[in-house]
């Protein structure tokens, strides 16, 4: 298994609220993007990967995507506690993308606009899906894929970590082959970089993937926090 990780603060943004977690060892990923201000979507990004890396220690006699549900409930309680408790923090969350590996199975948890990628034999294609509102939007045939790159309510989240006392998340369970290539990214790549860009980075130099898939998004606006994991199998 071969891992990279990059993280940006990008052009715009004061502070990277973004989080992540790379644990080859245990064949742990994850990434979070923060939201809240007063430095709260940091607090809630980082409350989330460290949760998850508390709770999923030896996977050898477990099953990872009961863990990785329950890592996700877990923090969960504890961002909402501290928001419910702390007035600066009223209101913050995170979105939440976590793999696991475990022989030739990949077992992820999501929830938010953060986004899984699988590319494969030259195909490319997402295992998660967007929990926000233009999202929603293009599902039911309100808006296409295009318009809703640009839509004014882009951001808005309809679930995330931390918001609510309980939670709704996504599991997914994917049969892996030698050679797969999972990219977990925040939308801070996903809103400024296309499908088709990604995968040719992915296809090219192994020792600059990401930080050629960062420095395309900042050369497209990086008008976001970006980070990016890439996980070769």
């Amino acid at each position: 298994m071969r891992v990279q990780a990059k993280t940006d603060t990008g052009l715009v943004r004061e502070r990277n609220e973004d989080s992540h977690l790379v644990c080859p060892d245990r064949g742990l990923f994850a990434v979070a993007d923060g939201m809240g201000g007063h430095q709260a979507g940091e607090v809630a990004s980082q409350l989330a990967v460290g949760v998850l890396d508390r709770l999923i220690g030896d996977l050898s006699a477990a099953d990872p995507g009961t863990l990785l549900d329950q890592a996700a409930r877990e923090a969960n309680r504890a961002i909402f506690d501290i928001a419910s408790r702390e007035a600066d923090k009223a209101g913050m969350g995170t979105t939440l993308t976590a793999a696991v590996v475990r022989g030739n199975w990949l077992y992820a948890v999501h929830i938010g606009d953060s986004r899984l990628y699988l590319r494969r034999d030259g195909t490319f294609r997402l295992l998660t899906g967007d929990h926000s509102v233009v999202a929603e939007l293009v599902k039911c045939g309100g808006l296409t894929t295009d318009e809703a790159l640009h839509h004014p309510q882009r951001h808005v989240l309809t679930r995330a970590l931390g918001t609510c006392p309980d939670v709704q998340v996504d599991l997914l369970k994917q049969q892996l082959i030698p050679g797969d290539q999972l990219l977990l990214c925040t939308d801070g790549l996903s809103n400024l970089v296309n499908e088709s860009e990604m995968e040719k980075i992915l296809g090219g130099r192994w020792d600059e993937v990401t930080a050629d898939l960062v420095h395309l998004a900042l050369d497209q606006g990086g008008y976001d926090n970006i980070t990016v994991v890439v996980v070769e199998v």
